[in-house]
């Protein structure tokens, strides 16, 4: 009996050792996920400066409601055999530290939402001197925000209200890293998450704070259907599929001649196919079937790519000098407009 009650006491207390206190923010909407089946997560993060994370388990005590941004202190558990498709952490609720009712700003109406849609460069970063050579990117599209903050793309909501007024929703971005463009990243994704406002003069697009001062600001991409559409000319262009997820990083590069296949990990190794004409050929008709100017506002068919630990994928065209992207997508489900273009390949690099 004694020797019961010792280690009764001693699990228990082996057990309050190992839980946790931590800081938990709250956004003030759910998102829809995708567990063991689709459901509806908070969305959470440790830190104010970082990105919204999904949020698949419960925290016990606490009754979340929508509308409004929490900032939680918590108990964080380690659960001793989870079962398979459960969670090794129980949360439980010390104490509500605030609760702030966020004002969402309407969605203006009107054509292009006053100029906003489209594709644009960031040229300036306020605070920021860019010597890496390379310009994050973006396209804004029927409210949604997709495009590339140095090596890794990045997406998620923007609202757009009335007298230059916006919000920007939860961002998620890949998380490949680049030695060089790795500060770039940083400033240009803190930049985007403190945009309050917008305005837009003489071509230039000027994203602003709350207090008004200007984060960053970018020029309007152009692009015609005469230097994009290439069923109007034959001419070499690169064609640059990456997928990677944690412990999984895979690249091919297709050049007309040859695809060359990258893999960095679980473990590197390098393949080289030789293309014949024929299949150049084949290629090439679904390649010409392409208008580049439309890649980058193409929207994902499913998300499951903003969901940690899940393998996305970038498919990215290089040609006369300028690189046209497809914001980031789930690797299996790319959009319809390339799906034929990046099957074909596919079948090449697996043979």
């Amino acid at each position: 009996m004694k020797n019961s009650v010792f280690v009764f006491v001693f699990a228990l207390l082996f057990t309050l050792s190992c839980a946790k206190e931590k800081t938990l923010f709250v956004a003030d909407h759910y998102a829809d996920c995708v567990g063991s089946a689709p459901q509806k997560c908070l969305m959470v993060k440790e830190n104010e400066g970082e990105d919204w994370q999904m949020f698949y388990d419960q925290i016990e005590g606490f009754n979340y409601e929508e509308g409004y941004f929490y900032e939680l202190k918590v108990k964080v558990t380690q659960v001793k055999n989870p079962p398979a498709d459960g969670s090794s952490l129980y949360y439980t609720l010390i104490k509500v530290v605030s609760k702030t009712k966020v004002n969402v700003i309407p969605t203006q109406p009107g054509i292009g939402n006053n100029g906003l849609e489209g594709n644009w460069e960031v040229i300036e970063i306020t605070g920021f001197e860019n010597k890496t050579g390379v310009n994050p990117s973006f396209s804004i599209n029927e409210n949604k925000i997709n495009g590339k903050n140095g090596c890794n793309n990045f997406g998620g909501e923007i609202n757009i209200g009335e007298e230059g007024k916006l919000t920007i929703g939860d961002l998620f971005q890949t998380k490949m890293f680049c030695m060089d463009e790795a500060a770039l990243e940083m400033y240009f994704m803190e930049a985007l998450r403190n945009t309050a406002g917008y305005k837009i003069e003489n071509g230039n697009l000027f994203m602003m704070d709350a207090t008004q001062k200007t984060v960053f600001k970018a020029v309007q991409k152009q692009s015609t259907e005469s230097s994009s559409a290439v069923s109007q000319q034959d001419q070499s262009y690169e064609i640059t599929y990456n997928t990677s997820t944690r412990g999984f990083s895979k690249e091919w590069v297709y050049n007309g001649k040859t695809l060359v296949i990258h893999q960095q990990l679980p473990e590197t190794s390098n393949k080289t196919i030789q293309i014949s004409e024929v299949t150049r050929k084949e290629i090439d008709q679904l390649f010409k079937k392409i208008d580049l100017s439309k890649l980058e506002s193409l929207t994902p068919p499913s998300t499951n790519h903003q969901f940690d630990g899940a393998r996305h994928a970038a498919f990215t065209v290089e040609m006369k000098g300028k690189k046209y992207q497809v914001p980031t997508f789930d690797h299996g489900n790319p959009p319809d407009y390339i799906k034929n273009l990046l099957e074909k390949l596919e079948k090449l690099a697996l043979e």
